[in-house]
C-alpha cells in the first residue's frame, strides 16, 4: 500500500508540473528569435534601382529589427540602394550581401537630418567641415550597443561636381557606441572620413577596403577618445591620413545639436593596429599612422591621456609614414601625455623615398614606457626622467598632470586622493589581487649606469614587490619586497648595462590572491648612482658682448621651399618674427605655385597690441610661375628691435597657398631676423591678425629687412 501511495503522489506532482508548464507557455511569450530581413521584401519594399530614395525602407527595417530584440538587415546582392543618412540601432547587423551597394544620395530631401552643401562651414573655427556637423551616411549615436556593418558589398560615397554643390559627409560615424564591428566591406569615393569613430568602446574594424581619391579630409580610420579597439587586416587607400588615434578635449566643431562632442572625454587606451596595408595618396603633409593630441584646454590631463597603443606588422606608405600632431589648434596648453606605446615590425615607406620614415613631429610628443624598432625610431625614446612623481604633477610644468598620468597600469591599479596618511594629495595603488596581476610603473629611458629608485610605500600586510625591469626583455634588474602597513621610504639600486626603456614601480608578484590586499606608492624618485647629490655647478663665465650685425638686407627664409599646397578656404596667413636691431622693411614676399593668382592683401601686425602698423595694401599676383613673388611696400616700415611682428598676406579667392607641415618645428635665426617654434599663423576671418597655429606649419610669408 505504501508503494501505491508514493506512486499516486508522484503522478500528482507530474500532472501539476505539466499543468504549470502549460500555464507558463500561455502567460509567457516564447523567446524572441533574431529577425533576418531583406529590405526589398514587404513591408519595407526598397527598390534597389540606384535612383529611387531607399532611405525610409532601410531605416524601417532597422527599426523593426531592433524592436524585435535584434537581428540582420540585408541589402541583397545585385542591387544599388540610393540613400540619405540612416541610423543603426541596438543589436542590429547591416549586411551588404554580395555585390550590394549602398549609395550616398546628393539630394538634400533624401536625408533624415538637415544637411548642407560645401566642404567648410566658414568662420573663425579652423577646419570646420560640414561633415562634422551633418550626420554620416551610416550613423550610430550615444548609448547604441552591439551593432555590425558587414558583408562583401560596397558603400559608395558621391559628389555632385565641385565641393560647393556637393553633400560631403563621413561614410560611417559612431559616437559613444559600445560593442561594434565593421568588417569586410568596401568604401569607395569618400571625400571626407571613411570611418569616424568617436568616444566609442569595444570595437573591431577588420577586412575593410577603402578606395579613396586623392583629396583633403579623405582619412581612413579616425579613433577619437576610444577604448578597447582593434584595427586589423584592412587595406586602406586614403586621400589624407590613413589611421589616426586622436585625443580631443572640447573640440569647438562638435557639441550641442551636432552628432558628436568631446566636451566630456574619456581617455584613449587599449588600441591595437595590426596587419593593415595603408597607402596614402596625399601629396604632402599626410601620415600613414598619426597621433593627434589636441587636449590643450583639459583641466585634468589624466582624463585625456593616451595609453596602451600597439602598432605592429603594418605597411604604411605616405609622405610621413609615422607622424604626430601635438599642438592643439583650438586651445593652447599642456601637451597630451602618452604612455605604453609600441611600434614593432612595421614596414614604413616614405614618399618620396628620401623622406623620413618617422616624422620629426613625433619628437614633440611627451611619452613614457615607449618602444619603437630600430633604426626607424632611433633617437625617439621614453622620457629620460620620472615625471608626476607624487601623482600630483611633481616634475611637470603644469598642475593639470595628476593621478596616473604617465604611470602605466596593469590589472587593478590607479590613483586616489582619499586621505590615508600619505604625503601630499594623490597616491598610486594596486589592489584586488583576486582579479589577477596588478602593476603600477613608469617607463623611462636610461643610459648605462647605476640608478636608485625610491618611493614612500605602504602595504595591507602582504609582500609587495618594488622592481626595475628591462622592458624589451622583461628581465628583472633588481627587486625587493615590502609589507609595512604604515607609510615608509623604500628603495632599490640597479645597474643598466645597455641603454633602453626601464620600468620602475610596484606590483603584486608574490602577494597572494586576497581581494582585500593592496600596495600603495607616493613620492617616487629616480637618481643616478646611490642617490648622489647634485654637484655644485661651475660658475658661468661673463659672456662677451654680442657684436653688432653687419649692415645688409636679409629675409627670414633662405633655402626653405614648401612641401605642398592647400586650396580649402580663404585665410589670413602669417609669419611671426622679430629683429635684433632697428631697421626697415621695404618689401614682402610669398611663395606660390604656378596656378595661384588674384588679389591678396598685405598687412604687418604688432603682436603686443594686435594692431596693423603697415597696410593694408592690395597686391595682385599674376599666375604662371612657381616660386617667390615680391611686393614693394608703398612706404618702408621702420621695425624696432626685439618687437614681435606678424607679416600677414591673405589668400585670394582661388584659396591657394603654400605650406610645409612642421616647417617651424624649430626656430629660424638669420643674423638679424628671428622666428619661433610655431611661427606660422592663420585665421579664417579676413582682416584680423592671424594667431592660430597648426602642427608648426610654415605658410611662406616673408619680409626683406635692412639694417
Amino acid at each position: 500500500m505504501r508503494t501505491k501511495v508514493l506512486d499516486s503522489r508522484m503522478l500528482t506532482v507530474l500532472m501539476f508540473t505539466f499543468l504549470l508548464l502549460a500555464i507558463l507557455m500561455v502567460i509567457k511569450p516564447t523567446a524572441a528569435h533574431a529577425l533576418d530581413v531583406n529590405v526589398r521584401n514587404a513591408p519595407y519594399n526598397a527598390t534597389g534601382n540606384g535612383t529611387t530614395n531607399d532611405s525610409a525602407a532601410i531605416q524601417s527595417a532597422i527599426d523593426a529589427v531592433t524592436a524585435s530584440g535584434g537581428g540582420t538587415v540585408n541589402l541583397p546582392t545585385g542591387y544599388t540602394f540610393l540613400s540619405g543618412d540612416i541610423t543603426l540601432k541596438n543589436n542590429v547587423t547591416l549586411n551588404l550581401n554580395g555585390t550590394a551597394i549602398l549609395k550616398q544620395s546628393q539630394t538634400l530631401a533624401h536625408f533624415a537630418h538637415t544637411h548642407h552643401q560645401g566642404r567648410l562651414v566658414g568662420g573663425a573655427i579652423p577646419f570646420n567641415a560640414w561633415a562634422d556637423h551633418d550626420y554620416p551616411l551610416i550613423f550610430a549615436g550615444s548609448g547604441t550597443h552591439d551593432i555590425t556593418i558587414t558583408g562583401t558589398g560596397k558603400i559608395q560615397m558621391t559628389t555632385n561636381g565641385g565641393d560647393s554643390t556637393s553633400i560631403l559627409i563621413h561614410a560611417i560615424g559612431f559616437f559613444e557606441v559600445n560593442n561594434f564591428t565593421i568588417s569586410n566591406i568596401t568604401i569607395s569615393g569618400a571625400s571626407m572620413y571613411n570611418m569616424a569613430i568617436r568616444q566609442s568602446t569595444n570595437g573591431l574594424i577588420s577586412g575593410v577596403t577603402t578606395n579613396t581619391p586623392t583629396g583633403l579630409n579623405a582619412d581612413g580610420v579616425s579613433l577619437a577618445n576610444c577604448q578597447n579597439i582593434r584595427v586589423t587586416n584592412n587595406n586602406l587607400t586614403t586621400g589624407d591620413d590613413g589611421i589616426y588615434v586622436w585625443a580631443s578635449y572640447n573640440d569647438p566643431r562638435g557639441g550641442a545639436g551636432i552628432w558628436w562632442s568631446t566636451a566630456n572625454p574619456i581617455p584613449t587606451k587599449n588600441i591595437e593596429v595590426d596587419h593593415n596595408t595603408v597607402v596614402d595618396t596625399c601629396v604632402g603633409g599626410c601620415n600613414g599612422f598619426v597621433f593627434i593630441n589636441w587636449t590643450g584646454g583639459a583641466p585634468d590631463q589624466s582624463q585625456v591621456e593616451i595609453s596602451n597603443v600597439n602598432v605592429h606588422d603594418n605597411s604604411f606608405t605616405a609622405t610621413r609614414p609615422i607622424g604626430a600632431l601635438t599642438s592643439d589648434v583650438y586651445v593652447s596648453g599642456p601637451a597630451t601625455p602618452t604612455k605604453s606605446i609600441t611600434f614593432k615590425n612595421n614596414i614604413l615607406i616614405p614618399v618620396p623615398s628620401s623622406g623620413a620614415k618617422v616624422h620629426s613631429s613625433f619628437l614633440s610628443m611627451p611619452r613614457t614606457d615607449f618602444s619603437g624598432d630600430s633604426p626607424d625610431f632611433t633617437g625617439i625614446n621614453s622620457n629620460p626622467a620620472l615625471v608626476n612623481t607624487n601623482f600630483d604633477s611633481a616634475g611637470l610644468p603644469s598642475t593639470t598632470y595628476k593621478g596616473v598620468t604617465y604611470w602605466s597600469q596593469q590589472g587593478a591599479a590607479g590613483a586616489s586622493n582619499t586621505a590615508v596618511g600619505q604625503p601630499g594629495g594623490y597616491w598610486g595603488y594596486i589592489q584586488s589581487f583576486n582579479l589577477g596581476y596588478a602593476g603600477l610603473y613608469q617607463g623611462v629611458y636610461l643610459t648605462p649606469g647605476t640608478y636608485t629608485f625610491s618611493a614612500s610605500v605602504q602595504s595591507s600586510g602582504v609582500p609587495i614587490r618594488m622592481f626595475a625591469i628591462q622592458s624589451s626583455t622583461l628581465s628583472v634588474l633588481q627587486s625587493s619586497t615590502f609589507s609595512n602597513t604604515s607609510w615608509a621610504s623604500k628603495s632599490i639600486t640597479f645597474t643598466v648595462a645597455t641603454a633602453g626603456n626601464i620600468r620602475v614601480g610596484i606590483d603584486s608578484t608574490g602577494s597572494g590572491t586576497l581581494s582585500t590586499s593592496f600596495g600603495r606608492m607616493d613620492s617616487a624618485s629616480l637618481t643616478s648612482g646611490g642617490g648622489t647629490p647634485t654637484p655644485t655647478p661651475t660658475p658661468t663665465p661673463t659672456p662677451s658682448p654680442t657684436p653688432t650685425p653687419a649692415p645688409g638686407t636679409r629675409t627670414i627664409m633662405t633655402t626653405q621651399t614648401p612641401s605642398g599646397y592647400g586650396t580649402d578656404t580663404q585665410y589670413e596667413l602669417g609669419t611671426k618674427f622679430k629683429t635684433n636691431v632697428n631697421g626697415t622693411i621695404s618689401k614682402v614676399r610669398i611663395y606660390t605655385n604656378a596656378t595661384e593668382g588674384g588679389v591678396h592683401t598685405v598687412r604687418i601686425w604688432k603682436v603686443s597690441t594686435g594692431t596693423v602698423v603697415s597696410g593694408p595694401f592690395t597686391w595682385t599676383i599674376t599666375s604662371g610661375t612657381v616660386g617667390w613673388k615680391d611686393f614693394t611696400l608703398p612706404t618702408a616700415f621702420s621695425a624696432l628691435a626685439n618687437t614681435d611682428y606678424i607679416i600677414a598676406v591673405s589668400t585670394s579667392t582661388d584659396n591657394q597657398y603654400a605650406a610645409s607641415s612642421s616647417g617651424f618645428s624649430s626656430a629660424i635665426n638669420n643674423v638679424t631676423l628671428f622666428t619661433y617654434v610655431g611661427s606660422g599663423t592663420f585665421t579664417t576671418t579676413l582682416g584680423t591678425m592671424p594667431t592660430s597655429t597648426f602642427n608648426n606649419s610654415n605658410y611662406f610669408r616673408d619680409v626683406y629687412f635692412t639694417n
